[in-house]
């Protein structure tokens, strides 16, 4: 059975660190959410690569930004 896992603050170092662990035992993990606070590129990226549902972007305007996505 897969871990499921969130992933705050994802593409800070920390998060990105451990996204790209995830990304190499994906047969052991299933990330259900992934945040950022504006780096919404790097989010739908990591998200995509993944296979990340769902994500949470804090700043407004790039929030929007991601939307048209």
């Amino acid at each position: 059975m897969k871990k499921k896992i969130i992933i705050l603050g994802a593409t800070g170092s920390i998060g990105t660190i451990t996204t790209n662990i995830i990304f190499k035992n994906k047969k052991n993990f299933k990330v259900v959410l992934l945040t950022a606070y504006k780096n919404y590129k790097k989010l739908l990226s990591q998200a995509k690569k993944i296979d990340c549902n769902n994500v949470v972007i804090f700043d407004k305007e790039n929030f929007n930004k991601s939307k048209k996505i």
